[in-house]
């Protein structure tokens, strides 16, 4: 139930914080910058923006934005620990898969710290170093969850989960680190796939959790 009460305000708190954005993406063209938030353009870490790539400042909604972090890392960290409930025979697996991904909490905190407006590079080496331990958590989980006796639509969503989420970070890394940091439109749509993915599969298993309380 805390799972997924924090997942719910983040939730909310995102989109409150997509509303006060003032405008403007990274392929915007100069001085051509779009007015307000574009779901499919805009990164997620563009809400932390002090100031919006526009120029106009963003005070309320990356305080906002900020709240929403604190929201889902707690979300977070009580997934993580309920997790290995739901791979069955699995749940050796699922004790390795909580400690990676709690560990991956640790560099979600940094990367919540370090919003890309003030960090640059460092905030896109944050977000690689924390998506390791997160992502190795995740295949573990997926094995455990698509091995064990749960229902199909879980092992379905498992999997469609994990392959958004390694394909939005190969191209992450693909972006930053092949091209100089120049990105792909195509990462942004990504990353939100990724993102509401995961906040589905979440929520299933949250679900899970509870009915067989």
């Amino acid at each position: 139930m805390a799972m997924l009460l924090c997942e719910a305000a983040f939730i909310a708190l995102t989109a409150a914080s997509m509303q006060l954005y003032p405008g403007g993406t990274q392929f915007d063209p100069p001085g051509q910058y779009r007015l307000g938030h574009s779901f499919w353009l805009n990164f997620l870490c563009d809400l932390e923006r002090s100031q919006a790539i526009n120029g106009q400042p963003n005070p309320a909604g990356s305080n906002i934005f900020a709240a929403a972090m604190v929201s889902i890392l707690i979300g977070f960290g009580f997934f993580w620990l309920a997790v290995p409930g739901s791979m069955g025979k699995w749940r050796r697996l699922g004790q390795a898969a909580r400690i990676l991904g709690l560990v991956s909490i640790i560099g979600l905190v940094c990367l919540a710290l370090m919003p890309a407006d003030r960090f640059g590079m460092a905030h896109a080496f944050v977000i690689i170093a924390s998506a390791g331990p997160g992502l190795a958590a995740a295949v573990l989980a997926a094995i455990g969850i698509i091995g064990s006796a749960n229902a199909a639509p879980l092992k379905i969503l498992t999997a469609a989960t994990l392959a958004a989420s390694l394909f939005s970070f190969l191209l992450y890394v693909n972006s930053i680190w092949l091209f100089g940091g120049e990105s792909s439109p195509l990462l942004p749509v990504a990353q939100k796939i990724a993102a509401i993915f995961v906040l589905i599969w979440m929520g299933r298993i949250g679900l899970a959790g509870l009915r067989s309380r």
